[in-house]
């Protein structure tokens, strides 16, 4: 959500909108609901960030808002979604739903962004923590069910050492990579849109 003033109850009420979709807090409304929430969402339809967008569009509809839409702006690893939060104006009315790595981690990989993580946005509220998960793909021998075998693959198949993300620079790029290093492989990344 972009700034808005310190004493400005629409955040407050935001916020546990957003716990409630999280299921920690009953949902308060407010006593002047706005009319349409848009919540902006980087990454593909179906993936994680869009499912929670949907989620916590559903919670605030009736109370923060009479409706809620989420809008999908993938591309530039989630960047274009911040850069449309970042040109909208700051009544409420336009949300954001991203991952941590959009604001934490994006900084100190990109030499330049569009958007100024501690200007542009203001933290409502923390909306899930999950784990990762470790999937292969069919071109790996049903006899690799472990991440040490998996590497032991990649070591003997090199062409096939490839891993994939949601965006370069996300959480999952840096667990792939960090996998890579202990694991001694060159496994190539490949970047997607979700």
């Amino acid at each position: 959500m972009k700034n808005l003033s310190p004493t400005t109850s629409r955040r407050n009420v935001l916020h546990l909108a957003l716990a409630s979709a999280a299921g920690a807090v009953p949902f308060l409304a407010q006593a002047q609901a706005l009319d349409t929430v848009k919540i902006l969402a980087g990454f593909a339809a179906g993936g994680t960030v869009d499912t929670l967008a949907r989620r916590v569009a559903t919670q605030i509809t009736g109370g923060y808002a009479k409706s809620a839409v989420v809008e999908n702006k993938t591309g530039a690893g989630g960047q274009i979604a911040i850069t449309t939060l970042k040109a909208a104006p700051a009544d409420g009315a336009t949300l954001l739903a991203t991952p941590m790595s959009m604001l934490g981690i994006y900084p100190h990989t990109y030499k330049k962004l569009p958007y100024d993580p501690v200007a542009d946005v203001t933290p409502v509220s923390l909306g899930v923590v999950f784990d990762m998960g470790f999937a292969v793909g069919p071109q790996v021998p049903a006899s690799v069910k472990t991440v040490p075998e998996f590497l032991e693959w990649c070591k003997a198949n090199p062409t096939g050492a490839n891993f994939g993300s949601p965006a370069p620079g996300s959480v999952p790029h840096f667990v792939g990579e960090l996998i890579s290093r202990a694991g001694k492989v060159d496994m190539r990344h490949v970047g997607f849109r979700g």
